[in-house]
């Protein structure tokens, strides 16, 4: 998780002060703070970076939906809603029997607009998200809910 924080009343001991109490009074815990700095192109941006224990101690702190799973674990989580979903090459479309026969193919279901970086790369994908050579996923353009199935 990366944020900026860039208007000129900000005092950096100050953010990185707060923050850091944000961090230590988190239950259950698995936050921890990585990095920060100013930016260093004279716009006084300060760059925080958090680190999570895992996806759900991400949406606990950030209040959205990460997940990272397999289908068969969204399913009994109750997280798969209705899904449009697209293959990455041919954008032949996979229906939602189709999706629920893949229950040990792994799944990222997120409504946070990020880069997100996963093993692997998708085959399918929703609707707005832009799957980058590298592989990292970019749902920042995409509405709602966003599926990609490993």
């Amino acid at each position: 998780m990366v944020d900026y924080l860039d208007e000129d009343y900000y005092d950096y001991n100050e953010l990185l002060e707060m923050v850091q109490q944000e961090v230590e009074s988190f239950e259950p815990g698995g936050v921890s703070l990585k990095d920060s700095h100013w930016s260093a192109d004279g716009t006084n941006r300060v760059s925080v970076k958090l680190s999570f224990a895992d996806c759900d101690v991400f949406s606990a702190f950030s209040r959205e939906l990460l997940f990272y799973g397999t289908v068969a674990e969204a399913l009994d989580r109750k997280i798969i809603g209705n899904v449009l979903l697209s293959h990455v090459e041919d954008g032949s479309a996979l229906s939602e029997t189709d999706l629920l026969q893949m229950g040990n193919h792994k799944i990222l279901i997120t409504d946070v607009k990020a880069l997100i970086e996963c093993p692997g790369n998708p085959t399918y994908y929703s609707p707005g998200i832009v799957v980058r050579e590298d592989g990292i996923v970019d749902t920042r353009n995409s509405e709602g809910r966003m599926y990609a199935v490993y």
